[in-house]
């Protein structure tokens, strides 16, 4: 019985130890108690964060262009669904075309461009996984000079 208790004291201890190395190591993850980090730590941190916030970029492009991929298929679906109705397809509701739905088919048609990313240069290696940025490309923006964050 008393050896039994000398093995769970050690695995408790054991236990302890790895919580508290968990717990360091969380702190550092969160940019906290960097102070006792020596130059190669740092590095080697830095280095783990970037190759985690590559994974987490890599996978977010791939839920947007997932995304992207079936808001597409849904437009072509309307569009099949319109124009079925526009030629008084049986079935699909031909009253249902209004007068201008001619015109916002047409406007439904124009498809947002995608711009891809530009490359992460601190990233240990390319990937080669396609990325995606939405919205303007920066060449568009006005150049102010003023902050994007105020621009109206």
């Amino acid at each position: 019985m008393g050896d039994n208790n000398d093995y769970m004291s050690r695995e408790v201890m054991k236990l302890r130890q790895q919580l508290e190395h968990s717990q360091h190591t969380q702190r550092h993850m969160l940019g906290e108690d960097l102070t006792v980090l020596s130059v190669p730590d740092l590095l080697q941190l830095e280095q783990q964060l970037d190759v985690g916030v590559s994974r987490v970029r890599q996978r977010k492009s791939q839920l947007l262009l997932e995304e992207i991929e079936e808001l597409r298929r849904k437009l072509v679906d309307a569009k099949g669904i319109a124009d079925a109705a526009a030629r008084g397809v049986p079935g699909l509701g031909s009253n249902l075309q209004s007068p201008n739905a001619r015109s916002e088919s047409a406007a439904t048609q124009s498809v947002p461009q995608v711009y891809p990313l530009q490359p992460n240069l601190r990233d240990p290696q390319p990937t080669s996984q396609p990325s995606l940025q939405l919205g303007y490309p920066v060449s568009h923006l006005p150049s102010t000079g003023a902050p994007l964050y105020m621009l109206k």
